[in-house]
């Protein structure tokens, strides 16, 4: 019969971390499973479509069961919109502080700055977006979602209204003409973005048309800028 040691103080440090990094790896592996669903799901949306990202091939391609997926989701358009807005708190945050932003940082760099975070989200949403159109059950879970957002950042109309305001402040500081609608100036800066980033998706790199991202965007900016400039007095240039 085998004599039962007393357990030094030593053992006891060594074992009571030991136990916490057991846990802590248990706790980590599910935060890394949901993590893979994602993934696996934005893999498939990539490469093959929406309409392919099935709940049984993303529990392929993650490597886990497809019950695994409802723990985390309620249905496959809860992770699709969940993968919409990977890119969004960035955007959210850069346009939040915008209007703090009037008189230190000079316009076109602001609007520039703008147009690649917004650019760099309709890149990612395009796929989401365009299914919306043809399957029924993810339009109605997008615009449920727009919905319960209501005119905050998490949506299309949000991002629209709180540039839209941003502009407003610029007009008032005398950086953009009087006579501007800041509606518009927002949603050509926007919409701009979102076509490019839904024809390069839909047609390929040769529909950039030998601008790189950040040659668009600039000559975009400028372009902008120009309509929106505020007029020079009468009798002026």
């Amino acid at each position: 019969m085998h004599k039962l040691l007393p357990l030094s103080a030593d053992t006891l440090l060594m074992t009571e971390p030991s136990r916490r990094k057991s846990g802590a790896s248990r706790r980590k592996v599910k935060r890394d499973i949901r993590a893979d669903i994602l993934a696996a799901a934005q893999r498939i949306v990539d490469t093959r479509g929406p309409h392919f990202a099935t709940t049984k091939e993303i529990a392929r391609m993650a490597r886990c069961s497809e019950g695994s997926i409802y723990r985390y989701f309620d249905n496959k358009y809860t992770l699709f919109t969940e993968l919409t807005g990977t890119n969004l708190p960035e955007l959210r945050n850069f346009v939040a502080e915008l209007p703090s932003r009037v008189g230190t940082v000079e316009l076109d760099e602001a609007l520039a700055e703008l147009a690649r975070l917004a650019l760099a989200f309709y890149q990612q949403i395009v796929p989401f977006a365009s299914a919306g159109i043809t399957d029924p059950g993810l339009r109605s879970n997008q615009r449920r979602q727009l919905h319960e957002q209501g005119q905050e950042l998490g949506g299309p109309l949000g991002l629209v209204a709180a540039v839209e305001n941003y502009v407003a402040v610029e007009q008032a500081a005398g950086r953009i003409r009087k006579d501007a609608t800041p509606l518009a100036v927002a949603g050509a800066l926007l919409a701009s973005c979102f076509s490019r980033a839904f024809i390069v998706r839909w047609l390929g790199e040769q529909a950039k048309m030998g601008f790189d991202d950040d040659q668009f965007i600039e000559h975009t900016v400028d372009v902008l800028l120009l309509g929106a400039a505020p007029k020079a007095p009468a009798g002026e240039g």
